[in-house]
């Protein structure tokens, strides 16, 4: 701020970004020189952006008071023009100048001061070295260079500059974070505004691609569900206990089938809905694998959007049976068996994607938030459907198929399959020379002689081994580095080698047939064990599907947090037995207490089904045993949750037999019995967590050895 005796008044749109529409006079060479400087530093004239009368303009007047001018000027920071709330000149103020007074007012969020406990202790550290110094006979340039090198070391001993850029979001992917070091590297070379700003351009257009295809995948699977719930709301429309609904007229008393839809009007209906649910469940887990391998070797774009075509097509001839009356149970398993296999194409394309777009970041946190679209997707699913079940059943499907269509065509046109379709990059960040060391320095050692400690840490560059050098590119390591990178597609075989895929595909078997189990049948065990309609007990299942939301957080968080993936799924499945007991016995109790056991069997149920589907299966598909090929998201993806699907096919069967040939509590025992399974297939992922815990700790503590 200052008197820069030139006048700056708009004149064209040059420059619009840096003064405003409110100067006075006309613009010279001298004008148009400020503004290239306040241009190039990213800066704008504050008391050119407020209209104001003249009077509140002028800051001189030349002499004979015929003219006045406006050429003292306020500059700031273009981040901060929202901060600035006024600004003029007061006309008559005495400041001992014949230039009128410029004054701004400006609204500024202060952080909170940060402790400086520890630099006061490192100064007076410092200061004590000052007392060695002969302040009499010492230069002055010389006590200058002292004390600045005391101050200099105890900000350097307190807060110690960071070498590289540290990961603050989870969300953020790797080229995100280089082009943020870009930034900083250039900043502290001295660079101006103008090279400052394209990383930055860079950096806002990595996020704004990385909340899209978050936001469109998340909606994207979540209809996936949409068009899955109907049918298990239906199920109690389609047989139902016709004794209790008041008889139309001219039946006879024999006829205790009347209300139900054929072919579901028989007393072994239970078994003809189970077939149902199996056709889908098998076809789709049959399908999965296949899915997996084709998703790595197509544009996922395509692949979704028309996957969700054919899956709405199909949901949406389900219900055309109620319209042309089509009673052939023969349609019903074929129109089910042809959606498992539409519905194949959303998992694996939706995981490979958000995969690719998030890079190393840990996912836990992110994958659990994600993960919601599945619970989401049967509330919604469940409401919609609920609300035409006693009406019409058929527009139970109708609309759930119209909102899958309208997604899959947003998906069409919007959707970024990869970074590299929007000509974006993710590189996979070479390990620093501090990491490199460390991963070949032996455990810290302390000795201890006398009085005196020394910390010794073995090098690792010995006399008979050469130090460390950078790999020198060549035009074969050029070759070689193309073909290691390569994103050719690996084999089913090589997939299910990497360590952890077995495991975990075995233990989602068992969880996902529990869950699958709630999804199908919890609506009709509602019904049939409590006093609530159709519609009611629709719309008590969607607890089960609330926890279900909460459980993927939680246990994505636990995830990132400790680490240990197993450990956590293990809690889980440890806690979800008994609480699967306490809901058999007293769920039908009480109201609000079958809504409380719901939801917290969801929780428990739900959270290891969807940190394994996702964060697992895509830390799984990135796994170092891969040897760089980036292509295994999807097939690492498509043999954990088809096995799982292959588990979520035989569970609906399963009760559906059980509860036909004994009653619902033999249900929930089959259901504690696969969930203690899903625990034990984990015991050695929790058992090489555990000793990488011991190992962690171990390394972290330093060894004493005492010499006297």
């Amino acid at each position: 701020m200052g008197d820069f005796n030139l006048k700056i008044r708009a004149i064209s749109s040059q420059c619009s970004k840096c003064v405003g529409n409110f100067g006075l006079g006309l613009r010279y060479e001298r004008g148009e020189r400020f503004m290239q400087f306040a241009d190039e530093n990213n800066m704008v004239v504050v008391n050119s952006l407020f209209q104001h009368h003249p009077r509140r303009l002028f800051t001189w007047t030349s002499p004979g008071g015929r003219t006045k001018n406006q050429i003292d000027y306020i500059l700031i920071r273009s981040r901060w023009r929202t901060s600035i709330l006024n600004a003029h000149t007061l006309p008559g103020a005495d400041c001992g100048s014949d230039h009128e007074l410029v004054i701004a007012k400006m609204r500024l969020m202060l952080k909170a001061a940060a402790d400086n406990e520890k630099f006061t202790t490192a100064i007076e550290r410092s200061w004590k070295d000052w007392t060695v110094v002969n302040h009499t006979e010492a230069i002055p340039d010389m006590l200058w260079n002292k004390a600045k090198q005391l101050i200099q070391n105890a900000v350097t001993e307190s807060s110690p500059k960071r070498s590289e850029t540290r990961k603050r979001q989870h969300w953020m992917m790797d080229s995100t974070l280089a082009l943020i070091e870009e930034r900083r590297l250039k900043r502290a070379a001295g660079a101006d505004i103008r090279e400052l700003n394209q990383p930055s351009a860079n950096i806002q257009v990595c996020c704004r691609y990385q909340a899209s295809v978050l936001i469109l995948t998340y909606f994207t699977y979540m209809t996936y569900h949409l068009t899955r719930k109907p049918i298990s709301v239906v199920k109690s429309i389609l047989h139902q206990n016709c004794s209790a609904l008041p008889p139309r007229p001219g039946l006879t008393a024999a006829d205790d089938q009347w209300c139900n839809w054929a072919p579901f009007n028989t007393d072994d209906a239970n078994t003809l809905l189970g077939a149902l649910d199996s056709a889908f469940l098998f076809s789709y887990a049959g399908a999965m694998f296949i899915s997996g391998m084709i998703a790595e070797r197509v544009d996922l774009r395509y692949f979704l959007s028309f996957g969700m075509l054919f899956s709405a097509i199909l949901c949406y001839l389900f219900g055309l049976a109620k319209t042309f009356n089509i009673h052939d149970i023969s349609y019903y398993i074929i129109v089910q068996a042809c959606a498992g296999i539409a519905q194949t194409t959303g998992w694996p394309g939706t995981v490979a994607i958000v995969g690719k777009w998030f890079g190393n970041s840990k996912k836990g946190l992110i994958f659990g938030i994600w993960n919601s679209h599945t619970s989401l997707g049967n509330i919604l699913g469940t409401v919609m459907a609920a609300e035409y079940v006693e009406s019409d059943w058929a527009l139970s499907f109708v609309y759930p198929a119209l909102v899958m269509g309208i997604v899959g065509f947003l998906v069409f046109l919007f959707l970024a399959a990869e970074p590299r379709c929007v000509g974006l990059t993710v590189e996979r960040p070479m390990p620093s020379r501090e990491a490199r060391r460390s991963v070949d320095e032996e455990e810290p050692s302390q000795v201890i002689v006398g009085d005196q400690t020394a910390s010794l840490r073995p090098n690792r560059h010995s006399a008979n081994s050469p130090p460390y050098q950078e790999e020198e590119p060549s035009e074969s390591s050029a070759l070689l580095g193309r073909s290691r990178s390569h994103t050719g597609a690996v084999s089913l075989s090589r997939a299910m080698l990497i360590p952890g895929v077995i495991e975990f595909s075995l233990s989602l078997f068992f969880a996902k047939l529990v869950s699958y189990t709630f999804l199908y049948w919890l609506p009709l065990y509602i019904k049939s064990s409590t006093s609530l309609t159709p519609r009611q007990s629709g719309e008590v299942s969607t607890a089960f599907d609330v926890g279900g939301v909460l459980g993927a957080i939680v246990a994505g968080l636990l995830s990132d947090v400790v680490g240990c993936p197993g450990i956590v799924c293990t809690v889980f499945y440890f806690l979800c037995a008994p609480t699967l007991l306490f809901y058999q016995w007293w769920g039908a109790t009480s109201y609000y207490l079958n809504i409380g056991l719901l939801v917290i069997a969801g929780v428990l149920v739900n959270g290891p089904y969807a940190l394994i589907t996702t964060a697992v299966s895509a830390e799984l598909g990135t796994h170092s045993s891969l040897s760089g090929d980036s292509q295994a998201l999807a097939t690492v993806t498509a043999i954990i949750d088809g096995t799982g699907s292959i588990g979520a096919a035989v569970g609906p069967l399963l009760a559906g037999v059980v509860s036909s040939a004994g009653s619902w509590s033999h249900v929930f025992y089959m259901l504690i019995i696969c969930d203690y399974m899903a625990l034990v297939f984990l015991i050695r992922i929790v058992k090489s967590e555990v000793q990488k815990i011991r190992q962690n700790r171990r390394l972290a503590s330093p060894r004493l050895v005492r010499i006297e």
